[in-house]
Parts: C-alpha cells; sequence; structure tokens
C-alpha cells in the first residue's frame, strides 16, 4: 500500500514539474511557475476569469489554486504529452500548447 502511494506521490511530482511553463488556447491562458504559482486567464464572450495564486495541492488527476481561503480546483483531463512536436495538456476541458521555452 505505502509503495502504491509513494509511486503516485512521485508521479505526481513528475507531472507538476512537466506542468511549469504557459500554455495557452484561444480563450486561455495558463502559467505555473517554478515556484508553483498560477496565472489563469479564460474569456468566454465579453466576460474574463482570472486566477492567480499559489497551488495549494497537486494530484495526478487536478490541481487546487487557494486564495484568501477561496478555492478553485482545476481538472487535469489530459497530463503534459507530445504532440505534432508540441507540448500540450488537457485542463478544464480545453487542450493548450505550451509557448515557453522548454
Amino acid at each position: 500500500m505505502m509503495n502504491r502511494l509513494n509511486r503516485a506521490q512521485t508521479q505526481a511530482q513528475g507531472q507538476r514539474l512537466l506542468a511549469v511553463g504557459s500554455a495557452r488556447q484561444s480563450i486561455v491562458a495558463l502559467t505555473i511557475t517554478p515556484t508553483y504559482g498560477v496565472e489563469y486567464e479564460r474569456r468566454k464572450g465579453a466576460s474574463t476569469t482570472s486566477v492567480n495564486g499559489p497551488i495549494k495541492t497537486f494530484s495526478k488527476e487536478n490541481f487546487t489554486v487557494s486564495v484568501f481561503g477561496i478555492s478553485t480546483t482545476f481538472v487535469i483531463d489530459k497530463p503534459p504529452y507530445t504532440d505534432d512536436a508540441h507540448t500540450r495538456m488537457k485542463i478544464d476541458g480545453v487542450v493548450l500548447t505550451r509557448v515557453d521555452a522548454q
């Protein structure tokens, strides 16, 4: 049991390291900093949703950002992967393409 838990934690840590950087799509911009801060912006019509703060929890399935006691959970639909020489990941149903140097 403990070995399985350690393996899951190691996989989540590796996934978190792969996720560090900036990724975009036409309506979403996401940056995860090396210190695991998040800068997120999603546009829908005339409205914009922004979340900026530290990652409180990170697992293979999601990560949570918490600011002043208010938490937002982002679902990791597909962890970082390479497709057509681009690194992509799917967060909250949106495929994002990495835009920073790797």
